[in-house]
């Protein structure tokens, strides 16, 4: 998915589906991917090679990832109720509601956080 307009909604896209060994494990359970591995590169590391390469400035990214969990929480929340409704069978959707409260709290903490946020 991209955005026209902003680039830095893409990087906190990216950044919204990067989990990191030190994420909690429904947020790693509900979006597994391999940057979850403790020899990845950080998001932190992503995000500041980013902002050298691009000269932008990232320091309102705590806005851009709340925003990418809000979606994330919204998209999983209509796959479990596709599942839930019989839309689909696939089981693994089944749990997603309780990564949706996960990926809902995880926003308002990163709204919360203007300063140091958790990268």
């Amino acid at each position: 998915m991209a955005t026209i307009a902003d680039p830095l909604f893409d990087l906190g896209t990216t950044l919204g589906y990067w989990n990191q060994d030190d994420d909690p494990d429904l947020v790693k359970q509900g979006i597994p991917s391999i940057t979850a591995h403790p020899d990845f590169i950080s998001r932190r590391e992503f995000a500041e090679r980013y902002a050298k390469k691009t000269k932008r400035d990232i320091s309102y990214l705590h806005f851009y990832l709340t925003f990418s969990y809000f979606r994330i929480a919204i998209v999983m929340q209509q796959m479990h109720y596709r599942w839930k409704i019989g839309a689909t069978n696939d089981e693994r959707l089944a749990t997603f509601n309780h990564s949706v409260k996960v990926f809902m709290e995880y926003a308002y903490e990163h709204s919360q956080n203007k300063g140091d946020f958790h990268l």
